[in-house]
């Protein structure tokens, strides 16, 4: 599987997600394995949004979502 974290939810990060999810069985298929959204990395929050539950609020410290235990 393979796993992608979208750093920032705004225009570009929230149209990175829209065309991920838009095309994920012909990503999934060119692939050759299923591709997730596991996180979108953004200070803000977003309630009720329909990836709410994958928004990480980093505050800043990006670097620990680079690391191997958190992926």
């Amino acid at each position: 599987m393979i796993q992608v974290a979208v750093m920032g939810y705004g225009t570009v990060g929230g149209g990175v997600v829209e065309v991920i999810e838009k095309n994920k069985e012909e990503i999934n298929k060119k692939s050759g394995e299923p591709i997730n959204i596991k996180y979108i990395l953004d200070l803000r929050d977003f309630p009720g949004d329909p990836y709410a539950d994958k928004i990480s609020r980093c505050g800043g410290d990006f670097k620990r979502f680079g690391s191997k235990d958190y992926l």
